[in-house]
């Protein structure tokens, strides 16, 4: 399946050639075959509209009466800047598109726009009714890696958009519409193309929360374990002056406070560990160590 991925990712991007033979997890496929001339459409036709008779989980460029009609999905833009696959101009263009047709009050939806007809070709996803589940939803499990993507593209208050509006809790003063408990993530939302737009649905069957955790502590807050020790990158919002985390690794704790005092969304001027000055990670600690660490954010003086 990762292959997959990422074989679409670089074929949307334009960065296969026409011709070229992918390897899937089954069968080849040229993208010739698939894309014809258009591998090479600058900045993915300009907003991320995946190109005609791509077929993966509904990324398909459909006709609709005599005209094509191109479908966005937030998997596919938030695939292409964690993959790499999207240069920073692809890939603000591709999360912009995202911001402007997928964006709701109640968080992302999976695509746009839904099915209305059935195609087996296709397959489930055009039997669901528009607004539901995975046919233009807002499909919770999905929207963490949206705010990842845009944390990698610097943009925090972005990310903490996208962020508040799928928060369970920030939704507690609409809970005649939600229908669903303010303090846990459902598999969706339903979505604008439905009546019952905004009514939350199936409560804890979804891997939401953990997603959720993953991107806001990791990306956002930005600190995020490697194997050479631990990284602090935050990305958010530029209001932001100041927060403190607490982080337990490798059997030592780590005492984090970012301090932000030109009001920036990304980057890292300085990090100390303990007093000590570093250019880069914080070392692995000593097991039941207790570490205090100070994050300044802004632009490094040597940068």
């Amino acid at each position: 399946m990762k292959r997959t991925i990422m074989a679409l990712a670089l074929l949307t991007a334009g960065l296969l050639s026409p011709g070229v033979a992918v390897q899937l997890d089954g069968p080849f496929f040229t993208a010739a075959g698939l894309l014809g001339d258009s591998a090479r459409l600058e900045g993915l036709v300009s907003a991320l509209w995946l190109l005609p008779d791509l077929t993966w989980m509904g990324l398909l460029a459909r006709s609709w009466g005599e005209r094509r009609l191109p479908a966005l999905a937030v998997l596919a833009a938030a695939g292409l800047v964690l993959s790499g696959a999207a240069d920073r101009e692809r890939g603000l263009k591709a999360m912009d598109a995202v911001d402007e047709y997928l964006y709701t009050d109640f968080g992302l939806k999976l695509n746009a726009p839904c099915y209305t007809k059935p195609d087996d070709a296709i397959g489930f996803i055009t039997r669901v009714y528009p607004g539901i589940k995975e046919n233009g939803s807002i499909f919770s499990h999905s929207n963490p890696w949206a705010w990842c993507a845009e944390a990698v593209l610097g943009r925090g208050g972005r990310a903490m958009k996208f962020y508040k509006a799928l928060c369970p809790a920030a939704q507690n003063d609409k809970i005649e519409v939600r229908q669903s408990e303010p303090y846990s993530y459902c598999q969706f939302v339903i979505g604008p193309d439905h009546t019952a737009f905004g009514r939350a649905r199936h409560p804890f069957m979804t891997g939401s929360g953990g997603w959720s955790y993953y991107a806001a502590t990791r990306y956002m807050l930005g600190v995020r374990p490697q194997f050479g020790g631990l990284l602090v990158d935050p990305c958010v919002p530029a209001d932001w002056k100041r927060f403190e985390a607490v982080r337990t690794w490798r059997g030592a704790e780590y005492r984090i406070t970012v301090h932000n005092p030109d009001g920036v969304e990304k980057g890292v001027a300085s990090v100390a560990c303990n007093g000590r000055e570093l250019s880069g990670l914080i070392p692995v600690q000593p097991q039941g160590s207790v570490n205090e660490v100070t994050v300044v954010m802004g632009r490094r003086e040597n940068a």
